[in-house]
């Protein structure tokens, strides 16, 4: 049933865009909601979330994935950047999407379930007036504790943001398990013991809606005996469901698989087992006669140089010929009035060191290189393709200028990203 999320109390989850939100605080201004689902991602080069790539991802590929591309459904919050040690060299930084405080863990620590792994506050331990070589970040260990670690290392991330209290969303006021029995649950429960435990009973297997789009990790409690748990299957049923989930009691307790130890020893088989013979694998094409642009084909020698550097450095194929698209149309002699030369458009203040690394950007093959090199630096850096895009256009420290101002996005990166769309359709085909 859709109720408003007013209606619902701190501690319970509810279904945001068929995600799991966890409800935090209900304040004048809106619901505090807390992604439950934990994203992995580098908070960026700099210990300060107003300027780094973590409040990017977040405030913009996220914020459009996770609002299925109604961002303005988001108020914009002010996050309180006051470091571990005291210092407010950074002071406060408004956005949409944000991790918690770690002032934020601390008043939450009551109803927060603990995360699968570390994960990032927006607390820095200390700020550049302190300690000029200081990169680390304060976070939630899944123990409980807190901790830091440096901002350049990937770890977990569930953000908060704020909505409308009076937002109608799903949530459940009745138990998804009432349609069956006692006694028919802990009849099923004692078959699949009997069954040596080949699976166990969850709320999605006996009526509750499919998981959403991204996977789920549910927390899982064991309880030993059968009797136990149908035990806890009647008390539920007695209590009922109030309105929402509770994030302890989310995860319905599961029949754990027993370990069965046998002395006999299995009798071999009258005929030998015979690995089936695996198919043969059909080679990849490496050249394809659709990869045209403005009626420019890339040549077949260049596709293949493509690739190859896209599996070397771990950047998807669809992405480095889009941006080859936007860049040049697959002009392989392309230059701009601003000295960028190449299929993928590298600027004459990189051929020097690239020269240095054995990469010839005035070359076709290596102009994909150096281009490729890039895009996969950037990756890595940002784990967001179109913050990739968007360093790769304005240089690092451009789009971080952009990122600080709250622009996620610009007419270049939603062109490449489009491109980007269209060619991974291409090569699906």
């Amino acid at each position: 049933m859709k109720t408003a999320v007013q209606n619902i109390a701190p501690g319970k989850v509810i279904d945001y865009h068929g995600e799991p939100c966890l409800v935090l605080e209900h304040r004048k201004d809106g619901t505090l909601l807390l992604h439950l689902e934990q994203m992995t991602h580098a908070f960026g080069s700099t210990n300060n979330f107003a300027a780094s790539s973590l409040r990017a991802h977040l405030n913009g590929p996220y914020l459009r994935s996770l609002t299925d591309g109604n961002p303005d459904e988001v108020i914009t919050r002010t996050v309180d950047l006051t470091a571990l040690n005291g210092s407010t060299e950074y002071g406060t930084c408004d956005c949409k999407v944000a991790p918690l405080t770690l002032d934020e863990l601390r008043k939450y620590h009551d109803i927060l379930p603990l995360p699968e792994r570390f994960e990032w506050s927006v607390t820095p331990w200390s700020t550049p007036k302190v300690n000029e070589d200081d990169t680390w970040v304060m976070g939630l260990l899944s123990s409980g504790n807190v901790s830091n670690y440096d901002c350049g290392l990937s770890f977990g991330s569930r953000p908060a943001f704020l909505i409308s209290s009076s937002l109608t969303v799903e949530a459940e006021d009745t138990n998804p398990l009432e349609q069956y029995t006692v006694r028919e649950l802990a009849e099923e429960l004692f078959r699949r013991i009997g069954n040596k435990g080949v699976s166990s009973v969850t709320t999605h297997e006996i009526g509750q809606r499919a998981p959403s789009r991204h996977a789920r990790r549910k927390r899982r409690r064991n309880y030993g005996p059968v009797i136990i748990l149908a035990l806890v299957c009647a008390a539920i049923f007695a209590a009922g469901y109030c309105v929402g989930v509770s994030a302890a009691d989310k995860a319905v307790p599961t029949l754990p698989e027993p370990v069965l130890e046998s002395s006999a020893t299995p009798e071999p088989s009258a005929e030998p087992s015979v690995a089936p013979t695996p198919s043969p694998t059909p080679e990849a094409v490496l050249w394809r006669d659709d990869i045209v642009t403005d009626g420019n084909l890339l040549d077949y020698d260049l596709q293949v140089t493509m690739q190859a550097c896209c599996e070397e450095y771990g950047v998807p194929y669809a992405l480095a010929l889009a941006v080859a698209d936007v860049e040049s149309r697959f002009d392989p002699d392309a230059a701009s009035s601003t000295n960028d030369y190449g299929l993928m458009q590298i600027n004459q203040v990189n051929h020097g060191w690239l020269l240095e690394q054995g990469i010839d950007p005035m070359t076709p093959a290596g102009n994909i290189e150096a281009g490729v090199l890039f895009l996969s630096d950037y990756l890595t850096a940002y784990g967001d393709p179109e913050l990739a895009v968007m360093a790769y256009n304005c240089g690092p420290s451009g789009a971080q200028n952009l990122w600080a101002a709250g622009t996620y996005s610009t007419d270049h990166s939603r062109k490449v990203m489009d491109r980007f769309d269209y060619w991974t359709s291409v090569l699906e085909d």
